[in-house]
């Protein structure tokens, strides 16, 4: 699997937020490195299960920011927050039972959400909380 590089036009001038979407690429190379040298199913379980939780933390910290700062888009933003989680439970559910899914798949969709998200939402909400002071 690929390395996920931190870049600055991944940062949205938040330092938490930006502290804790390093975190989460860290922990997507993490599982990328598992899965690429053929670590067992528990370790690559282990790893998407720590994923979620930290997933459900920082989003978390979004949802208080943009409900701080008024953020009119913090609804939808929210939405795509859980269909994250549902989608990621779904998806370690289908690999722990063996389903039709991989674990190269369950990265590759981490990984795509990961980014764009980032890029898009987080970037927009960013944007708003820095015009309303948070740093």
């Amino acid at each position: 699997m690929e390395t996920v590089l931190w870049a600055s036009e991944l940062e949205i001038g938040v330092k938490s937020i930006d502290e804790q979407h390093r975190r989460l690429v860290g922990m997507l190379n993490t599982l990328g490195k598992a899965i690429g040298e053929n670590h067992g199913k528990d370790a690559i379980m282990g790893i998407v299960e720590e994923m979620k939780h930290y997933a459900v933390y920082h989003f978390k910290t979004e949802e208080e920011a943009m409900e701080a700062k008024d953020y009119q888009k913090r609804s939808q933003h929210k939405q795509e927050h859980d269909a994250f989680i549902e989608q990621v439970l779904d998806a370690a559910e289908a690999l722990e039972s063996g389903g039709n899914i991989t674990p190269e798949q369950v990265w590759a969709f981490l990984y795509k959400w990961l980014v764009e998200h980032i890029l898009e939402s987080d970037k927009a909400m960013g944007t708003h909380l820095v015009a309303q002071g948070m740093q």
